[in-house]
């Protein structure tokens, strides 16, 4: 059972292909003149709260997992932290406007978090 917890949360973060992949549609303004705007506001809540429930979910993981499973789990959630943030920082933005470039690094980290959220509540259910 530990190769399956194993492979579920070390396996590869998709690689970016463009800054469009990630996106928070509730995220947008509409400016009156029709011109998209990201809200950078709203996407910083988007992934504080991914975070979040990430956190949540990893508590329960951790608590209800064996001591001798636990140095494992920790190790691969490091490497999953450290494959999102080097994924996400490699978003670039075509437009030239930092505001588009940091709403699409934090569309990015809230989204794969969701993603990793989702894996480590599939652990849960075990």
């Amino acid at each position: 059972m530990i190769a399956a917890i194993t492979l579920m949360l070390t396996a590869p973060l998709a690689v970016v292909g463009s800054a469009d992949e990630y996106s928070l549609p509730q995220c947008h303004e509409d400016v009156a003149t029709g011109v998209w705007w990201p809200d950078l506001s709203c996407a910083r809540n988007e992934f504080k709260n991914a975070d979040a429930a990430l956190n949540k979910v990893w508590k329960t993981v951790i608590k209800g997992t064996v001591s001798t499973q636990k140095s494992r789990l920790i190790s691969d959630q490091r490497h999953w932290l450290s494959q999102m943030q080097a994924t996400c920082a490699a978003i670039r933005d075509q437009s030239g406007e930092p505001a588009i470039l940091e709403y699409r690094k934090l569309a990015c980290k809230a989204d794969l978090t969701l993603q990793r959220t989702k894996v480590l509540r599939r652990l849960v259910r075990r």
